[in-house]
């Protein structure tokens, strides 16, 4: 997961860019706290740990990002594809 800080001008315009991301599956915008002033969250897939970093720099070095994270998954608990609809979804 890659978490930023996009100012309120720029988080809409931003976030539509970096949701089209091939490594980008989805995108949030949350709030921050006092001691976390991400307010920008994608996640992100790569094969590797060294992929992974390599599309991160891509993505800080165009938009120019300064203040980010890298939140590494330490274990996979569930992996499920959503039904929104057919047979048997209420």
């Amino acid at each position: 997961m890659f978490v930023c800080h996009f100012s309120k001008q720029e988080i809409d315009q931003l976030g539509k860019e970096i949701s089209k991301l091939e490594a980008v599956s989805h995108c949030y915008q949350r709030q921050t706290y006092q001691n976390w002033p991400y307010n920008f969250y994608a996640m992100m897939h790569a094969k590797n740990k060294e992929e992974l970093e390599k599309k991160v720099n891509q993505l800080v070095e165009k938009y120019k990002i300064e203040d980010y994270q890298i939140l590494y998954s330490t274990e996979e608990l569930k992996k499920t594809s959503m039904k929104y609809f057919g047979r048997g979804v209420k």
